[in-house]
């Protein structure tokens, strides 16, 4: 008899556990989460198990992320709502220098761009403020930075150079956030600048989960007026990309809730790997398609 089934064993004896129950006791769970960490379902049970129900929850406090208010928003992101492209970096594309920061405009013997490598870098929260009019509404205001490479090419499709740009944009949305708790929260779990507080004061959070899809790059021209009477001349401006971005943005509160649980779960054994890899090609079929 294991160590687990004399502890049961005493338990039953003792009247501290009722018959029914499994023969196996783990003592950590038991614990920590209650003698219902490892009931089963109806279909799994074994002998020596006990069948899951509703009278065998436990009610447990938790520290939990609640969502108060929550929505998404899908937006094409046109020249009149992204910034126009800017280097990363500083570089040399034909006979043009472009320093960090500054806007990108076509070399004259661009003829065409294409676009690859975009992602959202950056996600910020700028600012976050009680709406004036709705109890416990806020209005948000976030600013993605877009990151992506730019390659000019000629009118025979050669590469006559590229740079790695990025772009902004604006967005704001109201969500509800219910009010603004009179309380701070400390903690030593997310200290990522110890030069900073630990305390957080601007409840509600926020979070943003965004995705960006590329739609097509567009050349902004300038007019440059010349001495010639019968009109005037355009100059390539600066570049801007079409964004299509799909975001989902909650509202939430750091709460304490009382939860029914049937105690903590058990992880199950990693999975091998086989690092044969021509046993692992033998296993596959031959190619239908094969010609």
């Amino acid at each position: 008899m294991t160590g687990y089934n004399r502890s049961a064993d005493l338990l039953f004896g003792l009247g501290l556990m009722p018959r029914g129950l499994p023969r196996v006791v783990d003592l950590y769970s038991a614990a920590y989460g209650g003698m219902n960490s490892f009931c089963c379902k109806e279909d799994d049970c074994n002998d020596n198990d006990y069948f899951c129900s509703d009278e065998m929850l436990n009610e447990e406090s938790i520290i939990a992320f609640k969502i108060y208010g929550s929505c998404i928003k899908k937006e094409c992101l046109g020249a009149s709502k992204i910034g126009p492209a800017k280097a990363v970096e500083k570089t040399y594309v034909g006979c043009k220098n472009f320093k960090k920061g500054s806007s990108i405009s076509p070399p004259e013997e661009a003829a065409d761009i294409n676009i690859d490598s975009l992602k959202i870098k950056k996600i910020i929260i700028t600012r976050k403020s009680p709406n004036k009019f709705r109890k416990g509404f806020w209005d948000i205001y976030i600013k993605y930075i877009f990151e992506f490479r730019l390659a000019f090419c000629d009118e025979e499709g050669n590469i006559v150079g590229s740079v790695k740009a990025e772009s902004t944009a604006n967005q704001k949305v109201r969500l509800y956030g219910a009010s603004c708790p009179q309380h701070s929260i400390g903690t030593d779990l997310l200290i990522q600048n110890r030069r900073n507080s630990d305390t957080f004061k601007t409840a509600p959070f926020v979070m943003v989960k965004a995705k960006a899809i590329l739609l097509e790059p567009k050349v902004h021209l300038k007019k440059q007026f010349s001495n010639d009477p019968e009109g005037s001349d355009q100059k390539p401006e600066n570049v801007k990309v079409a964004i299509g971005l799909c975001a989902e943005i909650s509202l939430f509160h750091i709460v304490n809730l009382l939860v029914n649980s049937n105690g903590f779960c058990a992880s199950e054994e990693c999975e091998e790997f086989c690092n044969d890899s021509c046993g692992l090609f033998k296993e596959h079929r031959f190619p239908m398609d094969f010609a």
